[in-house]
């Protein structure tokens, strides 16, 4: 089935989109994309309150009916040849990465840092003691 809109949710994670058949902006799909994101590990993507289930919201609904609902598919790299292009994409990604995450640190809230050094965890839980300062390097 083609699919003409494509969502890239950063929440949905890396090399996956969000898909359905035909664009739509109406208030209820718009409402429904500003839902927030369930902060579950054991939440399926699918399961998100911004994509599960049938948009029953949309306008364009009784047309539709369960035709247009999100579906979420994962991207399948294409073979690249040149390293420092896929080192330049990987990279570009990352930071886009790090500042949506970046935007959700908040004084007395939780987070995860990831290390390799400790053969007992993969990560440490910490409490971020103040909000996020962004310094410019130039």
């Amino acid at each position: 089935m083609p699919s003409h809109n494509v969502v890239g949710d950063p929440d949905l994670g890396p090399m996956k989109v969000a898909v359905r058949r035909v664009a739509c902006a109406c208030k209820g799909c718009s409402d429904r994309l500003e839902r927030p994101w369930v902060m579950d590990v054991n939440l399926h993507p699918s399961d998100q309150p911004r994509y599960k289930g049938h948009c029953t919201e949309c306008d364009l609904w009784p047309i539709f009916g369960g035709l247009n609902d999100w579906r979420i598919v994962s991207l399948v790299p294409k073979q690249i040849n040149n390293d420092t292009a896929l080192d330049d994409a990987r990279e570009e990604a990352l930071c886009l990465l790090g500042r949506r995450l970046a935007t959700r640190i908040r004084k007395g809230h939780y987070g995860a840092v990831f290390v390799d050094d400790d053969e007992d965890y993969d990560y440490y839980p910490v409490e971020w003691l103040d909000d996020l300062l962004t310094i410019l390097v130039l």
